[in-house]
């Protein structure tokens, strides 16, 4: 959903009744996206969290966004009032339709450890800028044998008037260095931290809009950007696909690993881009590496590092307000002046206000009847006049008329007719046109095969139970049901870009 004060960033204005309805789904869903009933606690040894209802009764970040085997994860973790927990490890995944795989526990899955109370520190007033500073409270050593992935860490408090409830913090286990599997999933930790508000301040708290914000600190109780991507993640998971897992900042700091891989894989909300990032990409796609951009609102701002270790992420959103003497690195939206690199020449779509604010959803995917010979559609059942329900929601990218001629052709193969949406004048420099979304490819002089969905909650149709088997709370979703043959689809798309490359 689209909070109320990235709304007003864009310049929009959630209606009263549908701003109630969003923060009544969310209290719904609770952090992370699990959907659970007020007051029940869900299944011991789950991934799934249930939060407490104290603002920090129990909470913690990690000094690492990503480790690989034999390192050690660094945990800050703080209990008010001082209180015991223990942290369990998962694997985010299919898992036969369990969500997720324990992995381990510290100090053990049947123990506890005392816990207390960290210093609350305060936004610095003029960036907004936060850094805990807490001290490292646990080690949790990579074991030899985990795989490459999203990991959760839960932080579980077994005592206290909150015994049993759980935060949680993410992190992504890398793959060791002489391994290159056929798909490489980037994770958008950019677009984590920047929707975090933690500590009072984000790149969206409006009016006192942070222009830097820090990793070194937990995750709001209500932040649930990091469950956008676990339909992404599940589908690959259940599908048995080789694939190693980074995050944006491992990019940032080797783009070259990029070229490694047949296929790179974004997965459903990655907002916020480098410029060694959006550099590496298209480097990448230049020696003809295929690039699957399974979301929306993608590569919509850029964003700096402000430190040498990738900890700080800078923000402005004009050129004029951001102190950059590179015209190349401001942060502003890539196709804005004096940047001018719009999204489309990348991804082949780009956002153009489409979201549940501007045209509540979610809506439906139609087949594009002209294309139904495409060899993607083989063997998926699909025919003229079929649609998928709720494949389209949250934030949704279309074809832009600006974009014309700037990638080569696009081919067209699912879209949706939304509302058509002409800008207020000087709102920005280039204009928003309707809120259509569209599922497109194209194939770049390289040889390059460029896939973008157009849809944050794309993935949801793709990564449900595609025989009917039941699966666990919080693994799918009723607005947005599986749907077995945009599975087929997809993964036909798979096979044709994971295939190794001739020569």
């Amino acid at each position: 959903m689209v909070a109320a004060s990235r709304v007003s960033s864009r310049l929009r204005l959630l209606p009263l009744a549908l701003a109630l309805a969003v923060f009544a789904f969310a209290l719904a869903i609770g952090p992370w996206g699990v959907s659970r009933a007020r007051g029940v606690p869900p299944p011991t040894g789950t991934w799934q969290l249930d939060a407490p209802s104290a603002p920090h009764a129990i909470e913690a970040y990690a000094s690492e966004r990503s480790v690989a085997r034999g390192d050690v994860l660094r945990v800050h973790a703080s209990t008010d009032p001082a209180a015991r927990y223990r942290i369990e490890i998962y694997r985010i995944g299919w898992y036969g339709g369990a969500g997720g795989k324990l992995v381990a526990c510290v100090p053990a899955c049947d123990s506890d450890e005392q816990g207390s109370s960290q210093q609350l520190l305060s936004p610095d007033p003029s960036s907004g800028e936060l850094d805990a500073r807490w001290p490292i409270t646990d080690r949790v050593t990579v074991g030899p044998d985990w795989q490459s992935g999203l990991y959760l860490g839960k932080l579980v408090l077994t005592s206290g008037d909150e015994a049993g409830k759980s935060r949680g913090f993410p992190f992504v286990v890398r793959a060791p260095a002489d391994t290159n599997a056929a798909v490489l999933v980037v994770m958008p930790v950019n677009t984590w931290q920047a929707y975090n508000d933690w500590g009072g301040r984000s790149l969206y708290t409006d009016p006192d809009t942070a222009v830097k914000v820090s990793f070194d600190r937990p995750y709001a109780p209500d932040d649930d950007q990091v469950f956008l991507d676990y339909p992404i993640v599940r589908f690959i998971d259940q599908f048995g696909y080789e694939a190693d897992y980074v995050t944006d900042a491992d990019v940032d700091a080797d783009p070259g690993q990029l070229v490694r891989h047949r296929l790179v894989v974004v997965p459903a909300h990655s907002e916020y881009w480098t410029k060694a990032m959006r550099d590496g990409f298209e480097a990448a796609r230049g020696l003809g590496v295929n690039l699957a951009f399974l979301g929306g609102n993608t590569v919509y701002w850029q964003i700096r590092y402000a430190d040498a270790d990738r900890r700080v992420l800078e923000e402005y959103r004009s050129a004029s307000g951001d102190p950059s003497p590179n015209p190349r690195q401001k942060t502003v939206r890539w196709r804005d002046d004096p940047v001018r690199r719009p999204e489309c020449t990348l991804v082949g779509v780009q956002w153009q206000g489409g979201d549940n604010s501007s045209d509540p959803g979610p809506h439906d995917y139609r087949i594009v009847a002209r294309n139904l010979d495409d060899p993607w559609f083989q063997g998926t059942g699909f025919k003229a006049g079929d649609s998928v329900r709720g494949a389209v929601g949250r934030e949704w990218d279309a074809l832009a008329p600006e974009c014309s001629g700037k990638t080569p052709p696009v081919t067209v193969l699912f879209h949706y007719q939304g509302r058509a949406t002409p800008q207020t004048p000087g709102v920005y420099t280039s204009t928003f046109h309707s809120t259509n979304a569209d599922v497109v490819r194209y194939q770049a002089p390289s040889g390059a095969m460029v896939l973008a969905v157009g849809s944050i909650e794309f993935g949801w149709s793709v990564a449900g139970s595609a025989d009917g088997t039941p699966v666990a709370d919080g693994v799918t979703s009723p607005q947005h049901p599986p749907h077995v043959r945009l599975q087929r689809f997809l993964r036909n798309a798979f096979e044709a870009m994971t295939r190794p490359r001739a020569g």
